[in-house]
């Protein structure tokens, strides 16, 4: 049996790839860079302390993911976050505020006027649906920002979804789609015609469903809960292990520079490959094919079978974000870092777009005495500054964390990475765009793709993409 060959040996692509080889479906991976993970990347300097370089995090109640992590081995390395961490903050009016956790500390919050508390109260009871352009068949993609002020008040968007998206997309609420980027959220509203109604009763319907199956003799399912996980070697141990389970090993340090349908009866896809180490290019044959690349790769790989969906990958955006590691002594912080990290609004107009707090997340894997600060640079409304020079980005990252957070004194250690096009945009159009990957995959079987542009830019949603379109090709191969 010809091997599946998945391009890109990020989170996506090894998903996709391990659900092949637990299905007995021989793979091969192909990776351009010299690494497995990604946009994953973690390091350990002299004196024990990790880093991660991209992604800090991974959040997952997917229990196969769970289980996937101790089939690779990593079950004891594992990671979960510390509950004293679950308190997250905001910059307001130039000071650090703790976001509400729950009803009581909402009535409380000093980031919200008495009249937007009571308008979030009277959220149940607004009319839904978003604005319908004329002659169209169904909403328009509206924007996060417009769909928060509809139905929660623009102090909400200002003060709590705005850094929230910031984030996580490193983007402008004015610019991404909420269906695209929120379906969930979105769903409620289209179904139930109220976010909060909408929540409830979902609720209501889990809590039904269970006592349903206790009442006929089944077991209590027990709900999955979130978990927010690392390792003791930081994120980048998970995509290695999995890599160094598969039956053959990742093919890094090479590119692919050609895609074609095979010629002759048997069919399948020539996949050419060209190493890095200038050796001539080899053809993988392949009985099917997944893409697990950015966006503008497959647009590149793909514009000779099918111009359509080229262009519609290509016009998808990515902001670019520098991660900026600041390692200082404990004792010449100020404030405590005694959450899981701050965020800050477009409109407090800082030169950050958050930190994050690895120490009080996982204690005990770093040196306790040291204050290991992640800090996020540009962003989709301020592109410039992740692409600015190493001394200036540190420059103004130690400026601000000097003003929020009372730094003192210098560093012991400080970093900066950049990532060009670090996370994928969901904005208006996008999914229209991904109805044209879904033709284009409708019309030519044997290739599929995934990726943090498509579904999901969390790590848990780009490994259950690509699992599950693991399992699908495996399906067809079996």
């Amino acid at each position: 049996m010809d091997p599946v060959v998945v391009i890109g040996a990020g989170v996506s692509g090894l998903a996709a790839a391990w659900s092949l080889h637990k299905h007995g479906i021989p793979v091969r991976v192909v990776e351009a860079d010299d690494q497995v993970g990604g946009v994953v990347r973690s390091t350990r300097l002299d004196d024990g302390t990790v880093l991660d370089l991209g992604p800090q995090t991974l959040s997952t109640k997917d229990p196969d993911l769970q289980e996937t992590l101790r089939q690779v081995g990593l079950g004891s390395r594992t990671l979960s976050a510390d509950p004293a961490s679950g308190r997250r903050f905001v910059v307001h009016e130039g000071k650090v505020v703790e976001l509400p956790s729950g009803p009581l500390s909402l009535a409380r919050t000093s980031l919200l006027s008495t009249g937007a508390k009571f308008r979030l109260l009277g959220e149940p009871f607004r009319k839904g649906g978003g604005p319908v352009t004329e002659g169209a068949s169904e909403p328009d993609e509206e924007s996060i920002a417009d769909f928060v002020r509809r139905r929660l008040g623009p102090e909400v968007l200002d003060h709590m979804v705005d850094p929230f998206v910031s984030g996580v997309f490193a983007g402008d609420p004015e610019q991404i789609s909420v269906a695209a980027a929120l379906p969930e959220l979105h769903a409620l509203e289209q179904e139930y015609g109220s976010i909060v109604r909408g929540g409830v009763k979902r609720m209501q319907a889990a809590r039904k469903e269970q006592k349903e199956r206790e009442a006929a003799g089944g077991t209590p399912e027990e709900r999955p809960r979130n978990r927010i996980l690392s390792f003791d070697e930081g994120l980048q141990s998970w995509p290695r292990a999995v890599a160094d389970a598969l039956d053959e090993p990742v093919l890094v340090s090479t590119r692919v520079v050609g895609l074609a349908r095979a010629e002759g009866d048997a069919g399948g896809w020539d996949v050419r490959i060209a190493r890095e180490d200038g050796g001539s290019e080899e053809v993988l044959h392949a009985g099917a094919v997944i893409l697990a690349v950015p966006a503008e790769v497959a647009a590149r790989l793909l514009a000779g079978l099918d111009a359509g969906v080229a262009q519609a990958l290509s016009e998808i955006p990515y902001a670019p974000v520098s991660v900026v590691h600041v390692v200082h002594p404990m004792d010449r912080v100020d404030h405590p870092l005694d959450g899981f990290g701050v965020l800050a609004p477009s409109g407090e107009d800082r030169g950050i777009l958050g930190s994050l707090w690895p120490n009080a997340v996982f204690p005990g894997r770093n040196p306790k005495e040291q204050a290991v600060i992640a800090n996020f640079v540009g962003g989709a409304r301020t592109p410039e500054r992740a692409m600015a020079e190493k001394d200036e980005i540190l420059d103004m990252v130690r400026r601000e964390l000097g003003d929020l957070l009372g730094l003192r004194g210098d560093p012991a250690h400080q970093r900066v990475t950049r990532w060009p096009r670090a996370i994928p945009q969901y904005t208006r159009g996008h999914l229209d765009r991904i109805r044209e990957v879904a033709r284009f995959e409708e019309a030519t079987p044997g290739v599929r793709l995934v990726g943090s542009w498509r579904d999901a830019v969390s790590l848990g949603g780009c490994w259950a993409t690509g699992a599950r379109v693991g399992t699908e090709v495996a399906r067809t191969r079996g």
